[in-house]
């Protein structure tokens, strides 16, 4: 069996992880840890404005499977960047519905 992304998944990682190399330095991320704000609100913005968070509601219902991809992909570079935004208790727990 073949675990690998498909074509569309792995340029959606591929744009995901620019933006957040770009975007979430580790000095970002310790001004979040460091200060009174719960997560950093400038990235919380860009990853809105580049679709990230939409990535568990289906255009149609009939795509959950692809979907659920679509949101590893998007949760294993939030990871990788030690991206400090609620991602996970709003994507993952609000927004799931498959």
């Amino acid at each position: 069996m073949n675990f690998d992304f498909l074509d569309d998944q792995k340029q959606l990682r591929d744009q995901a992880r620019k933006f957040l190399t770009e975007k979430c330095s580790p000095r970002r991320c310790a001004s979040v840890l460091d200060g009174k704000a719960p997560y950093d609100k400038e990235l919380w913005k860009g990853l809105a404005e580049m679709g990230f968070l939409g990535v568990a509601i289906p255009e149609d219902f009939r795509r959950c499977g692809r979907r659920s991809s679509r949101l590893c992909v998007i949760a294993e570079e939030m990871g990788r960047a030690n991206a400090p935004v609620p991602f996970s208790s709003t994507v993952y727990l609000a927004a799931r519905r498959c």
